[in-house]
C-alpha cells in the first residue's frame, strides 16, 4: 500500500528516479478513460465507469472524481477507528510530535489510497493496475471488499481493502504519464494482466523474503479456496470440461468447479438421502443448503456468491457416484467473468 502514516502518498511532485524510458512505443492517450467499480456489498454488480482525461490533468482526472465519490458516501471516522490510528502513529513517531490539531486534521482529510495490482516495468510495458479505495476505510468501520481482495490475491498481491474500490490502469516512465482503459472482461483470473501480475509479485516477494516460499504465495494467490464457512481447505478443480471434483467422504463436504457460463457445486452425501431430504434456494447473489439427516444439516446459510446469477437456469440434482452419494447444485452465471471464489468472505 502506498500509505504512510495513514495518509495516502499517490500525489507524486516529480518523476521517481527509477522510472527508465521505455523502449517501445507508449500506447495512445485517450480522451475519456474507462475503470471499475467494485462495490463492498457483494448484492451490488461491479460497473464500468469513464471519466475524461483533459491534458495536463492525467493524474486528478480520476483521483478528484474518487475523492468527492468518498465524500459523497458521508461516513465519517469511529471512534474505535481514531484510536486505532492514534495507536499506529505512536508507534511511529515520538507521543510528544502527535498533537490533537495532527490528528483533527487527518480525520478530516479524504484522500484515496493505491494498491499496485501490477506495478510498471519492462515486464509490463510500462503499465501498471492499481486498486483504489478510501485511505480511511479500517477507520470508517467500512466492510471489507471480498471481491476487490478475491482481484488482489489473483494478482499476487494479498490485501486487505475496506469499502467500495476501484480498478485503474495507467502507462507511466521517466517522461510519460497518463491513463488507460481497465474493462469489466480483465476482472477475470484469466486475464493476461493477472498473469504477468503474479509472476512479478511472487518472484519479488519470494526474491525479498525468505520466510514465505513460492508455493505459500501461489496458494495465497487463488490456487485454492478457503471454505470459510466450516473451516475447510477445498481444492478447486478449474476446468471447463470436468465434472465437478470429489467432495470426500465427510457429508456435507463440498467442491466447486466452474465453466464460462456455469459453477457447479458437488456436496457430499450420506447413501440413501433422498431428494426430499434437501432444501436448496438458489437467488441472483445468494445460495442456501440443507440436508437433513448429517452432523451439521446446514451447508450454506444464505451465504453472498461471488458474482450474480440466474436462479431460472440454475438446478440441483442428486445421484449416486459409485459407493457415494452426490448433490450437483449448476449456477448459470449472469455474465462470464471467472468467479475468484464460490463465495465472499463476507459469507457468514
Amino acid at each position: 500500500h502506498t500509505c504512510f502514516w495513514g495518509v495516502t502518498t499517490w500525489l507524486r511532485s516529480s518523476k521517481p528516479f527509477f522510472l527508465q524510458l521505455s523502449s517501445t512505443m507508449p500506447p495512445a492517450k485517450p480522451s475519456t478513460v474507462k475503470y471499475v467499480l467494485i462495490p463492498a456489498d457483494a448484492s451490488q454488480p461491479m460497473e464500468e465507469l469513464e471519466v475524461e482525461q483533459p491534458e495536463g490533468k492525467e493524474v486528478e482526472c480520476l483521483t478528484n472524481w474518487m475523492q468527492e465519490y468518498y465524500r459523497k458516501q458521508g461516513r465519517v471516522a469511529s471512534e474505535e477507528g481514531k484510536a486505532a490510528f492514534r495507536k499506529q502513529l505512536s508507534e511511529k513517531m515520538p507521543a510528544d510530535m502527535i498533537t490533537e490539531e495532527m490528528l483533527s486534521g487527518a480525520y478530516g482529510m479524504q484522500l484515496v489510497e493505491s494498491v499496485p495490482l501490477m506495478s510498471g516495468g519492462p515486464h509490463s510495458d510500462w503499465e501498471h493496475v492499481n486498486l483504489y479505495c478510501d485511505d480511511k476505510g479500517q477507520m470508517k468501520c467500512l466492510p471489507l471488499n471480498a471481491r476487490a481482495m478475491g482481484l488482489a490475491d489473483a494478482a499476487g498481491k494479498p490485501s486487505q481493502v475496506y469499502g467500495d474500490c476501484f480498478v485503474g490502469r495507467v502507462y507511466e516512465t521517466a517522461d510519460d504519464f497518463h491513463r488507460l482503459h481497465f474493462t469489466m472482461q480483465e476482472c477475470d483470473s484469466t486475464a493476461a494482466w493477472i498473469n504477468k501480475a503474479k509472476d512479478h509479485n511472487l518472484k519479488k516477494a519470494h526474491d525479498s523474503s525468505g520466510m514465505r516460499t513460492m508455493q505459500d504465495l501461489a496458494n495465497a494467490s487463488g490456487t485454492q479456496v478457503f471454505d470459510t464457512s466450516n473451516m475447510q481447505r477445498v481444492q478447486v478443480v478449474d476446468d471447463p470440461m470436468a465434472d465437478a471434483a470429489d467432495p470426500g467422504d465427510t457429508p456435507g463436504a463440498f467442491t466447486w468447479t466452474q465453466s464460462q457460463t456455469e459453477v457447479v457445486v458437488a456436496v457430499g452425501c450420506p447413501k440413501g438421502t433422498k431428494s426430499n431430504q434437501i432444501k436448496c434456494k438458489i437467488r441472483p447473489n445468494n445460495l442456501s443448503l440443507a440436508i437433513t439427516g448429517i452432523p451439521e444439516p446446514t451447508v450454506f446459510d444464505d451465504v453472498l456468491l461471488f458474482a450474480k446469477v440466474d436462479p431460472e437456469e440454475s438446478t440441483w440434482s442428486i445421484e449416486d457416484q459409485g459407493e457415494k452419494r452426490i448433490l450437483s447444485i449448476t449456477l448459470t452465471k449472469e455474465n462470464k467473468m471467472r468467479w475468484l471464489d464460490l463465495k465472499t468472505a463476507l459469507a457468514k
